[in-house]
């Protein structure tokens, strides 16, 4: 992503967890601000493999408790 915007092939919009991969001589990072955004996130698995015990157990922590992750409407 980051050689395309500065190859000149267009813009991106990045969070900012990931804007420090963007820090380049040739490109621009411009924070926006007041602007309310959301993003969908999602609880990806291997469904071909059996999770450890630790991580069974924060699978089941997340599914529990997604409907509270959710914004109210």
């Amino acid at each position: 992503m980051m050689g395309l915007v500065a190859a000149n092939y267009g813009v991106s919009l990045v969070t900012g967890l990931t804007r420090f991969q963007f820090q380049h001589k040739d490109i621009a990072i411009i924070p926006f601000r007041d602007l309310s955004l959301q993003r969908g996130i999602y609880l990806v698995t291997d469904k071909e493999r059996q999770l450890s015990v630790c991580a069974k157990e924060f699978y089941d922590f997340l599914l529990e408790r997604a409907e509270s992750f959710v914004p109210a409407a």
